[in-house]
This record gives structure tokens, sequence and C-alpha cells, in this order.
């Protein structure tokens, strides 16, 4: 009995000791000089409303992603970020630092260590409705779906950074405003994407897209511009219609030359820039 009520002594100090320290600190101005001492040189900044101390790391709500020159990147609804304490309590910088976020309905978790020639962050994502995000890459597409997916992205002093990942969207719509006559809507189920990242350009390893509008197999490349939208894109596909493609849809595939080695598949080659692809010859 004497030790329950010790540990019930304890805890009821742990939480009176974090209720004072949330309510007397200037815990938003700790915050902004924390991360501006933390966050390496070209990295982008985050940006908050208001942060709150709590057992489980600090809370900012809401939050922005964003450039050196004040573009966002991503916005969410709040994030819980939280050091290492042993490495804290060690004389050390917190690494790694560990943060979950909740953004566009869904879950982000970023785990961002030191590594040999710089710092390494994993992220995983778990239902992210594309549908009620703003448009992270400012394409101008109306998009929509519910993706998950995992990525490694590795950083290192002076010199752009390299990552990979998969991704997958279910429930996928694309809402064509004019290119395809005679299709408002296309719809995929699933999408599942292999990718990697360096030296200015995005590398599409695998793409597969399931119905019921289309199918599609292959990879493509992305060759990054300051504005992502002007982006170079170069695209090789095998296409299918699917089991519910609107008539229009296998009436523009009975154009395309057949696809080698995909029975069934048509041959379709994009270029031009993320923002406007074109069709190649």
């Amino acid at each position: 009995m004497n030790r329950l009520r010790a540990l019930v002594g304890v805890g009821v100090g742990v939480g009176v000791f974090v209720v004072t320290l949330a309510t007397h600190l200037p815990t938003d101005d700790l915050v902004r000089t924390a991360l501006a001492h933390q966050t390496p040189a070209g990295w982008p900044t985050l940006v908050f409303g208001r942060a709150r101390l709590g057992l489980g790391g600090v809370r900012l709500a809401p939050v922005e992603l964003r450039t050196g020159d004040g573009a966002t990147l991503a916005a969410a609804d709040w994030a819980i970020l939280a050091p290492s304490l042993r490495s804290l309590m060690g004389g050390g910088a917190g690494w790694p630092w560990s943060a979950r976020v909740g953004m566009c309905a869904g879950t982000v978790d970023v785990r961002v260590d030191e590594a040999a020639s710089g710092h390494v962050a994993h992220v995983d994502w778990r239902d992210v409705d594309l549908g009620r995000c703003a448009p992270l890459l400012k394409i101008g597409e109306a998009i929509a779906g519910i993706t998950t997916g995992t990525a490694t992205v590795r950083f290192a002093a002076d010199a752009p950074p390299v990552a990979e990942g998969r991704l997958e969207v279910r429930g996928g719509s694309w809402r064509a405003s004019g290119r395809l006559p005679g299709v408002e809507v296309l719809h995929v189920d699933p999408v599942v994407v292999r990718w990697r990242l360096g030296a200015g350009r995005v590398v599409v390893e695998r793409l597969d897209v399931g119905g019921p509008d289309l199918t599609a197999s292959g990879g493509a490349t992305l060759s990054l511009a300051d504005r992502v939208a002007e982006s170079a894109l170069h695209a090789t596909l095998a296409v299918a219609p699917g089991p519910a493609a609107p008539p229009m849809i296998r009436a523009l595939l009975r154009l395309l030359p057949p696809a080698d080695a995909v029975p069934g598949a048509h041959a379709l080659a994009v270029a031009g820039t993320l923002g406007a692809p074109l069709l190649a010859r």
C-alpha cells in the first residue's frame, strides 16, 4: 500500500510539474528558437500558430512547412514533436527527433536522425485523403483518393536530398477537365508507385494502375524545375481499358500502337511537363 501511494504521488508530481511548465513557460518562443537552431541550413522551415507542452512532446497547431521564399510545401492541422530525451540529457541535440502529424484526415509519422554524411528521415503515412488536401505540387489537377506509403530521405550538407519510397492510392480519381473527350472523371483503384529521387530527378521505377476505367503499367522520369508544374515529364506505359471503361476510353486506346510483350495493351508515351503533359510521338 505504501508503495502504491508513493507511485501515485510521483505520478501526481510529474503531472503538476508538466502543467506548471505548460502554463508558465513561453512555449511558443522556446519552440521557435529551438527549431531555428536545430533546422539544418537549406531545409524547409516549420511554421506554427501555437505550441503546447505535454507528456508526449510539444503539440503545434496549425502547422505549415515552407520553403526559403515563403512558399507552402505542406500544411497540417497539428503536429507533435518529440526529441530523444536520452540525447538531450546527455548534452546532445535531441536526435533522433520524431513527429506525428495530422493532415488531410490521415496521419504522418516522421523520424529524423543523424547520419554519417548528414541526416536521414524515415516517413510513413496512412489514410491521407488527397481530396481533402491543398494541392501539394501546385499542378492544378483535381485528384482524389486515399494514400498510404513510406519514404526514406537522406540529406547531406551542400548537396540535394536523395530519397526512395513506395505509395499506394485507393479509390483514386482524376477530373479530366475536358482533356479526354466524353470522359469527365477517370477512376483507378488501386495505384501502386515505387519511386526514387536523386540529382534533381524523380524516377518512377514502377507504376501499376488498376481499373475500373483504365489499367496501366510502366515507368516515368520527372526532371524537377523551380516551379513543379514546369518539370519535364517522360513516361512510357502499357495501357488497356478496365472492366468499366467508358466507350470513349476504349476508342482512344485503339488509336495507339500495341504494347510490346503485354497482350491486349497499347503503348502510350507521354512528354511535355507535369502541368501540361503531351502525347509523345
